[in-house]
């Protein structure tokens, strides 16, 4: 409210992440003993997160577009119709992944031993994924309130 567009996406991330970072130190501060990190392991983390320092910027950017381009196109209505339908279709989403996450993650462990098994695990999940992605988008895509406004 107080920001204008990109910066309140990029305070409301850094606000984000602090709370999440203070709240792992919190939670983990038994942990957190007297452990020497040696050289080769921050040379190799530095190595590392150029990647993914720069993938990470780009999914960011890629997941939040939408919402720049509402508040660009769109009206405010318009901004919260689709904040609340982002929630709804989240919330069942990010329960499915999960659920099938696990179920994938048994699998691939107790498959671990046979590369036929394995292969099979992967080929039957992956198309379970892709099968369900399409149905959704299918089902949001001729759903009424995405069919009533044609541009």
């Amino acid at each position: 409210r107080w920001l204008p567009g990109i910066w309140c996406l990029l305070s409301a991330t850094l606000v984000e992440m602090s709370c999440r970072g203070i709240g792992l130190c919190i939670a983990a501060w038994p942990d957190l003993g007297p452990a020497r990190i040696r050289g080769a392991a921050v040379r190799y983390f530095l190595r590392y997160s150029k990647f993914l320092t720069v993938q990470s910027w780009i999914q960011h950017w890629s997941e939040h577009v939408d919402v720049l381009l509402l508040r660009v196109f769109g009206d405010s209505k318009e901004l919260g119709i689709y904040a609340q339908m982002q929630q709804i279709v989240g919330v069942s989403f990010s329960l499915s992944v999960r659920s099938l996450d696990q179920v994938a993650n048994a699998a691939y462990n107790s498959d671990q031993r046979n590369p036929t098994a394995l292969r099979r695990s992967v080929l039957v999940f992956g198309t379970l994924m892709l099968g369900a992605s399409a149905i959704a988008l299918t089902v949001i895509t001729r759903s009424p309130a995405c069919s009533a406004r044609r541009y």
